[in-house]
């Protein structure tokens, strides 16, 4: 699915019947039709070529679940200004909800039929080509353009946040962190000074952005400049703002449940040294990352397993597996490791809870086979 998109509906019906749906099984009709409605599902129209009569429906799209891009030329070869009419929305919030264009895309399919492109169906994640008649073409795409000029005004205005800082440290190496850095106003001497104070270049490359905001309260507006004067693309602060999409083979149903001391001890000893910027993505304060450094020395598990209880104490946000996933796939450690770790120890849910009478919480646990058996789900040509 996650390469086509594409599910029938007895497909879904065969994974309801397992004994973990036993509860909507009864109603499993009711609730596809509401996907429909809902546009999380759409139906995939198709048409007889000679005819033109609609054709009944096999196949539906799941376009959250859609992850290969557009590697097709129909964009810059087709949808130019001499043979397209373009119409394009800017939106004033710095993130558009992945939900919003899936929605867009679902309404689409379910009124054309998707178009056929040098041998290959036109859907792709964040894009899609439909056929209006024989003669135009309807395509939607989410996506930046090749010539995108970065990020709109009001998201310019703002002061990055700590984990906005990260994912920019990430994404550029060294020597580019470095230069930018000088055209935003630090010197030399306090790259060096912070080459010395980490061992690690990735923690330098993240200091160095922080001591800038912190110096000059620093805007985003600033970073494109200094891009811009390095001859470098701005788009590199889309990037910055934009949440990655995550695929991972743990069971959905265990996706908001809160991660286990065994969970959360295993997965300490095979972070490595990333546990810095992922501390950062799970939105611990950087006081608090310094202490745990200061506290654990060079033990590089200690401190991994030190931030990982610590955001799991962390009230302000529900410390799940869902969060845990998406902050590793963010700090380019991917959720593989964690995927193996509750395939081998499992995962515990919250029964019920009560209070004691000294005013504890106590929590009564059920542990589940989280990797029940999987049903394979091939994507049918139509």
């Amino acid at each position: 699915m996650s390469e086509s998109g594409i599910v029938q509906r007895n497909d879904m019906y065969l994974i309801w019947e397992q004994k973990h749906f036993n509860k909507i099984s009864p109603y499993k009709e009711f609730i596809f039709d509401m996907l429909i409605h809902l546009d999380i599902l759409s139906e995939q129209r198709r048409y007889d070529t000679y005819t033109g009569s609609r054709l009944p429906v096999e196949n539906f799209f799941v376009p959250c679940m859609l992850t290969q891009r557009n590697d097709t030329s129909f964009m810059t070869h087709e949808c130019t200004p001499e043979k397209a009419i373009s119409l394009a929305f800017v939106f004033k919030g710095t993130i558009i909800p992945p939900a919003l264009p899936n929605r867009l895309i679902s309404a689409c399919l379910s009124m054309w039929t998707v178009k056929t492109y040098e041998g290959k169906r036109l859907l792709f994640s964040g894009f899609i080509g439909l056929s209006f008649d024989k003669a135009h073409s309807i395509v939607t795409n989410e996506e930046c353009e090749v010539d995108c000029k970065g990020l709109q005004e009001d998201a310019l205005s703002q002061i990055p946040s700590d984990i906005e800082l990260q994912r920019l440290a990430s994404s550029c190496d060294d020597t580019i962190i470095r230069e930018l850095a000088i055209h935003l106003g630090i010197t030399l001497k306090e790259w060096e000074k912070l080459k010395c104070d980490y061992e690690f270049v990735g923690i330098v490359k993240y200091r160095i952005l922080v001591s800038w905001r912190e110096k000059y309260s620093g805007r985003f507006s600033d970073i494109a400049k200094a891009l811009q004067d390095m001859d470098m693309t701005t788009h590199t602060l889309c990037q910055v703002k934009r949440i990655r999409k995550v695929l991972c083979g743990i069971s959905e149903e265990y996706m908001d449940l809160i991660p286990t001391d065994e969970i959360l001890d295993k997965l300490a000893q095979v972070v490595g040294v990333v546990y810095f910027q992922l501390g950062i993505e799970l939105g611990l304060p950087i006081t608090s990352i310094d202490i745990i450094r200061y506290n654990n020395g060079r033990d590089l598990v200690g401190q991994c397993k030190d931030i990982l209880f610590q955001w799991r104490e962390d009230q302000r946000v529900r410390p799940t597996i869902r969060v845990l996933v998406q902050a590793l796939v963010n700090v380019d450690r991917g959720a593989k490791c964690l995927e193996e770790i509750i395939k081998t120890v499992g995962v515990k849910i919250v029964e019920h809870v009560e209070e004691n009478k000294d005013g504890k919480i106590q929590t009564f646990l059920k542990k589940l086979n989280p990797f029940q058996k999987k049903i394979r789900i091939d994507s049918q040509k139509v």
